[in-house]
């Protein structure tokens, strides 16, 4: 346990004082908060509607890859003219190539929680933070994420190949990064968030 902490404070520090690694313009994080409500014009958990004009601005930027860690409204119609025009955009931008993916997360009494039934033609996949062997100083700081749980890729591998694939690169898993290791109790491959420089074996 001491060590543990130890380690983690090294690790903090490294992150933030690491000049090596410098963030991509390629990767962008919309996060969504109070102001947000008021930039939108709705409240939390958000319409269709509201949904619809947000993936109208972010498809001008022209993305790749769009993830979306948040829970969509249950018990949309067929005849929700702003679900269809929602899930049409992702259809349309999915058909020229582009990549869709929703982030579930694992409910201790529920299950897996996945996206509504009519948005899962398009990839979704487990994109939990806390679980099991994930915090390993015990001070409640997340510095590991899922690689894959039973084979199954995480929200964060499965749009890293899509990404790497992108680029003309081949895809990843466990055995090809650095530092990866299996957890058996939970079934599941873990790595580190930050690297000071790639962690895939060369």
């Amino acid at each position: 346990y001491p060590l543990a902490s130890f380690e983690s404070i090294l690790y903090d520090l490294k992150v933030r004082w690491d000049f090596g690694v410098k963030p991509t313009p390629e990767i962008v994080i919309v996060t969504i908060d109070e102001e947000s409500d008021d930039y939108l014009g709705d409240v939390y958990p958000y319409s269709y509607a509201t949904h619809s004009r947000f993936l109208e601005k972010i498809l001008k930027s022209e993305p790749k890859i769009i993830d979306f860690f948040i829970k969509m409204p249950e018990g949309a119609s067929d005849d929700d003219v702003y679900f269809n025009g929602f899930k049409n955009s992702l259809k349309d931008f999915s058909n020229k190539g582009g990549k869709v993916n929703f982030a579930t997360e694992i409910d201790e009494v529920k299950g897996e929680e996945l996206p509504p039934i009519q948005l899962q033609d398009f990839n979704y996949s487990l994109a939990q933070l806390t679980i099991d062997n994930n915090i390993f100083s015990k001070d409640d700081a997340v510095r590991r994420a899922i690689f894959n749980v039973s084979g199954e890729e995480s929200l964060h591998l499965l749009t890293a190949n899509q990404f790497r694939v992108i680029k003309g690169k081949n895809p990843i898993n466990a055995p090809d990064v650095i530092g990866a290791y299996y957890n058996e109790e939970a079934d599941a491959n873990f790595v580190l968030f930050r690297y000071s420089s790639s962690p895939v074996y060369s």
